[in-house]
């Protein structure tokens, strides 16, 4: 693998042993660089962080094998104003995106269950939490999270976003929030319809953005 080739890949590598093991195949050439475009997040500007499309196959394949869990659609406030106004321009809104992906996986489970890393969600399901982007919304996959545990860990991601925005962009005068929609998994389950939940309480999430209160912020359907 040539030195450009592995600059590209080399920013995804985070706590989950399944991306240190696709990486090695990377590197061992038993996939190419356009096979490991097609699941991650170009650029690598989120670690991490899978394309919307190889999300849903995982997501449908966790549904298809009984793995429960929750959804959550999470939508970065007044994007644009932040890229237009923060001091660092453009590159801060780049910044911003990777802080959001940092506090996001603080709340995943990146490692097989034991009794005491199974942070207080029911269930002993060896998948790991998965996360994806398309420009500045994200969308998660909890596995094992009711809908009382996705909207703890919804609350803390956006608690952490604003008192870190402060600290790490000062010459932003704004609250930085997000918006943030969750669905719980239901029997008989499909990507299509557990997404279109987590969608329809993302848009009324939407309606509590500026209260500054992060309940107001998330909505669960």
């Amino acid at each position: 693998m040539d030195t450009e080739s592995e600059k590209r890949i080399t920013p995804e590598i985070g706590p989950d042993p399944e991306i240190s093991r696709i990486y090695k195949a990377v590197q061992s050439g038993e996939m190419s660089i356009e096979e490991f475009a097609d699941l991650y997040d170009a650029g690598g500007l989120v670690e991490g962080c899978l394309k919307i499309d190889a999300f849903e196959r995982r997501v449908s394949h966790y549904l298809e094998n009984g793995v429960t869990g929750s959804l959550i659609a999470i939508d970065v406030d007044d994007f644009k104003r932040f890229n237009d106004q923060n001091p660092e321009g453009h590159l801060g809104g780049d910044d911003l995106l990777r802080l959001i992906g940092k506090i996001i996986h603080k709340s995943f489970r990146t490692k097989e269950v034991q009794e005491d890393t199974k942070e207080r969600r029911q269930g002993t399901s060896q998948e790991k939490d998965l996360l994806a982007r398309a420009g500045d919304e994200f969308v998660a996959y909890l596995v094992d999270a009711d809908e009382y545990q996705a909207k703890i860990a919804s609350k803390r991601m956006w608690t952490e976003l604003v008192s870190t925005v402060k600290e790490q962009f000062p010459g932003y005068k704004y609250d930085q929030t997000m918006s943030i929609g969750v669905s719980r998994t239901r029997p008989g389950d499909n990507i299509k319809n557990l997404r279109g939940r987590a969608d329809l309480a993302l848009y009324d999430a939407k309606k509590g953005k500026g209260t500054g209160n992060p309940s107001d912020a998330i909505s669960i359907n």
